[in-house]
């Protein structure tokens, strides 16, 4: 089962995509989230996001702070300051 990632802004939205796994700067410390992971919001340190789409492409954004929201049904939305693709 896939998770579906979306990355919003105060300007934007990055398109919901369909992910293998999701790797993310929790205050804490890196948090990989695959799928089947536990429902959870914590907070985001700036810093790299990284994801392995379905195709096994990598693509990696950086982020400002901000919360992720994980759901029990594989949604994870992040909601950061800024976000922009690496090239």
């Amino acid at each position: 089962m896939p998770l579906s990632l979306e990355i919003v802004t105060p300007r934007t939205a990055v398109a919901p995509r369909t992910v293998r796994w999701v790797d993310v700067p929790a205050a804490s410390g890196r948090l990989r989230i695959l799928p089947g992971h536990a429902a959870l919001v914590c907070e985001l340190a700036p810093g790299p996001v990284t994801a392995v789409g379905d195709d096994g492409v990598e693509t990696t954004w950086n982020t400002g702070a901000g919360t992720v929201r994980v759901s029990a049904d594989g949604e994870v939305t992040l909601l950061v300051r800024s976000a922009e693709a690496r090239r």
